[in-house]
């Protein structure tokens, strides 16, 4: 993901719509290279990035993974592939084992 980034973006202008803050405060945003491709469409057609769809409801996401799972690209090509949350939950997990 970071070298598809880097490939697409690296010394490039970008355009960045501020679309709110997350619960932490941190900024959420769209980033659009400057041929207009939005970076988060690219990362998941391609199988770099995970959809959550706890936290959005966009049915064009959702498609873009969904193709990019049935084509095995990217990350869905991998057997050992962990959805960031579920490896967070796991961590915590061992973390709280560990402690007992």
């Amino acid at each position: 993901a970071k070298e598809f980034t880097a490939s697409k973006a690296l010394l490039q202008t970008v355009t960045v719509k501020n679309c709110g803050h997350d619960r932490y405060r941190r900024t959420i945003a769209e980033v659009y290279l400057a041929g207009g491709e939005n970076l988060s469409d690219l990362l998941l057609g391609h199988g770099y990035a995970w959809w959550y769809e706890k936290y959005s409801s966009d049915l064009h996401r959702s498609m873009l993974q969904e193709e990019a799972k049935q084509k095995k690209l990217g990350l869905w090509g991998m057997e050992s592939a962990t959805a960031p949350w579920d490896f967070r939950k796991a961590k915590k997990a061992n973390k709280a084992q560990a402690e007992n």
